[in-house]
């Protein structure tokens, strides 16, 4: 079933698209009004191409996308749009959802010749090929990851699900704590939007084509990535749940570990952008009510909440630097675990060979 918030997203999204081709109606009724001044009294032309423009500027591009914007925007709402943006990987019922489980199953059968070529290649170089105690204790190394592998890839959704219940929770957990920050965050975004809003009704229709065009864009795209990226976290979870299996396999193999690593790398940074968006909002929030204590003016309010916007919009670039940082110690953790036991491994085959 799609959630509220799912249809909130979709919603604004297809208004974005609207509204630019309502922007570009609105630039030719700014040409109504010295055409209609030709052929009647001036003021009538303008009366009539005012109310055409503003018509199509507040009826249209203010009610159908800056107020539909700003409600979501607002606290309620977008706590439910921000909680709800997991995918259902596992039904209400317990079962798993047909259309992802299908796609994952189809992934799994594809890599099962792999496997079986996998394991009788490495059975080959156990028994015929590896001479050294060191290559032989490489080699179960690798046996030991394709076996757990095996299991990872079997429960490929389970696993994926329990990361996206870890980052529910962890998210509700700040929500719950940080409420009072996160609804300052918020109330600056609204009135930004605003704003810019403001600067479009009274100011656009009086400047050239250009500048008109950029400032517009400029708004719909900047007030948008909050749900821009909540959509493409939404598509890039289920893209990578079904890769997922790829990924395992080739991380369990020594020459394409690095190509599996980075697809279970990306699958866990789009999972956990979740609670760093809430935490981004709970930091704006903090930050703003100094600084919007000290000089509290529209501009200062405005840039403000453009760097909200932005913040919000670099949680991806963010969550890689906290991918980068986790790795660094996690592959420390793993050398200082898989050299002793190597140099364990070789010392036994060793002694098996004396003995």
């Amino acid at each position: 079933m799609v959630t509220k918030g799912k249809k909130v997203i979709m919603v604004l999204t297809i208004l974005m698209i609207l509204s630019t081709g309502a922007f570009a109606i609105a630039l030719l009724t700014d040409s109504i009004g010295p055409s209609l001044r030709h052929g009647m009294p001036s003021v009538v032309g303008e009366v009539v191409g005012g109310i055409i423009r503003d018509a199509l500027y507040t009826g249209f591009i203010g009610e159908a996308f800056f107020d539909p914007l700003r409600d979501a925007l607002q606290p309620s709402e977008f706590f439910n749009i921000l909680q709800q943006s997991n995918p259902e990987l596992i039904l209400a019922d317990g079962d798993v959802n047909p259309i992802i489980d299908n796609k994952v199953n189809f992934f799994i059968q594809l890599l099962a010749p792999f496997y079986l070529l996998a394991f009788l290649l490495l059975a080959i170089y156990l028994m015929f090929i590896s001479s050294s105690p060191e290559g032989r204790a490489r080699a179960k190394g690798s046996l030991l990851r394709l076996i757990l592998s095996v299991a990872f890839v079997i429960f490929t959704i389970p696993i994926v699900q329990a990361f996206l219940d870890v980052s529910l929770y962890i998210t509700n957990f700040i929500i719950n704590t940080n409420s009072g920050n996160m609804e300052i965050a918020l109330k600056v975004l609204r009135i930004c939007v605003d704003h810019m809003w403001n600067t479009i009704k009274w100011k656009m229709p009086f400047l050239a084509f250009w500048p008109m065009l950029f400032i517009f864009l400029f708004s719909i795209i900047l007030s948008s990535i909050p749900f821009i990226i909540i959509c493409m976290r939404y598509f890039m979870i289920l893209v990578f749940t079904m890769l997922f299996p790829i990924g395992i396999f080739l991380y369990s193999i020594h020459f394409t570990q690095r190509l599996g690593k980075s697809i279970i790398r990306q699958t866990i940074l789009w999972i956990f952008i979740q609670p760093l968006m809430a935490i981004i909002l709970a930091v704006i929030g903090i930050a703003s009510t100094p600084l919007l204590s000290l000089v509290s003016d529209s501009t200062m309010e405005t840039g403000f909440g453009l760097a909200g916007f932005l913040a919000l919009g670099a949680a991806p670039l963010v969550m890689v630097g906290i991918m980068n940082w986790l790795e660094t110690l996690l592959v420390l953790a793993e050398a200082a675990m898989e050299v002793p036991s190597m140099h364990l491994v070789a010392e036994i085959e060793e002694l098996k060979i004396k003995g």
